[in-house]
């Protein structure tokens, strides 16, 4: 059984665009997930929204994994909230290379 199906990711420093093994962070964040049950994924970004947004897009490994990506900057407080999950929810704080066991 799935831990939770919805997850929020934290993105705050470039470093996240960094590859481990020609794989970028983010998607490693979603493969792990998806490997626990995690299908839905908000992306709070302080930095290079439209980047990540570019680089999920066209990750074919995560066509099955659904995600919406938001600019902290320029976001309102009420669209955030109305954004977030109500329900079973894993918070990451940054795009980091884990073993979904973690999870």
């Amino acid at each position: 059984m799935a831990l939770c199906t919805n997850g929020v990711l934290l993105v705050t420093q470039a470093h996240s665009r960094a590859e481990v093994a020609g794989v970028p962070l983010l998607h490693r964040v979603f493969l792990s997930g998806r490997k626990v049950g995690v299908q839905r994924w908000v992306v709070l970004c302080s930095t290079s929204a439209g980047a990540i947004q570019q680089s999920l897009a066209a990750a074919t490994k995560l066509c099955d994994v659904t995600w919406q990506v938001y600019d902290l900057q320029t976001i309102q407080p009420s669209q955030l909230v109305a954004s977030l999950p109500r329900e079973d929810l894993l918070v990451i704080m940054t795009a980091a290379a884990f073993d979904h066991r973690l999870l």
